[in-house]
């Protein structure tokens, strides 16, 4: 249901600004995701560098955190990972969620940002990536504190309440949100789906759904 609502939102998002600086694929392949960074390169043909793994993860309360393990960039040129510059702080030791900003320039100016959200709490800590994938990261925002809720019966809710959604290049455009579905009536227990869709400064549709349930 979440991802349905999701492919309708982002169906009729109103058109934003057309993009030209980078077009990202997902290239799935479920035999072998690892792949050599000097094959990556060779194979990559964008104007643009790109950032591999920085797609949100979990960490365990109290378990150590690196924000580059895993992590890799490339242009069509170079392994710029020594290049990577990390903003943001995560306190591992306090359950929450936490926006880190990636960036890298390349030789020629060029240059890539987007944001990771990592969120700590008592759940096992995500298994990071010990090589490149061939999985691309892709232009994408980062919704913080979007996730599913419950609410008692009579129980005002307010769908924009703590949540922060945060651009590409680390630009919070929160008030730039669409939020859809289903009307949360919190006087009738149920489960109501909603999406957050919103443009990045790509151009680019993305969209987050959640359950509300009222109980």
């Amino acid at each position: 249901m979440k991802t349905a609502l999701i492919k309708i939102m982002i169906g009729i998002l109103p058109t934003a600004f057309s993009a030209d600086a980078l077009e990202h694929a997902t290239i799935e392949d479920n035999s072998d995701n690892s792949v050599q960074i000097d094959k990556l390169i060779e194979d990559y043909d964008g104007n643009y560098p790109t950032i591999y793994n920085i797609g949100e993860v979990n960490v365990q309360v109290g378990d150590s955190f690196d924000p580059l393990a895993g992590v890799y960039a490339i242009d069509s040129k170079d392994d710029l990972t020594s290049d990577i510059e990390v903003s943001g702080d995560v306190d591992t030791n306090t359950e929450g969620q936490y926006v880190l900003n990636y960036k890298v320039t390349a030789e020629d100016g060029a240059w890539y940002e987007n944001s990771r959200l990592v969120t700590v709490s008592q759940e096992p800590s995500t298994e990071l990536p010990k090589s490149p994938s061939k999985s691309k990261e892709g232009p994408r925002v980062t919704f913080k504190n979007v996730k599913d809720v419950t609410v008692s019966q009579g129980e005002s809710f307010d769908p924009k309440k703590d949540i922060t959604v945060i651009d590409t290049d680390g630009h919070d455009i929160t008030e730039d949100v669409y939020i859809v579905g289903d009307e949360v009536n919190t006087d009738k227990p149920g489960e109501y789906y909603i999406a957050y869709t919103v443009i990045d400064r790509f151009g680019k549709p993305n969209a987050k759904a959640i359950t509300v349930t009222v109980e």
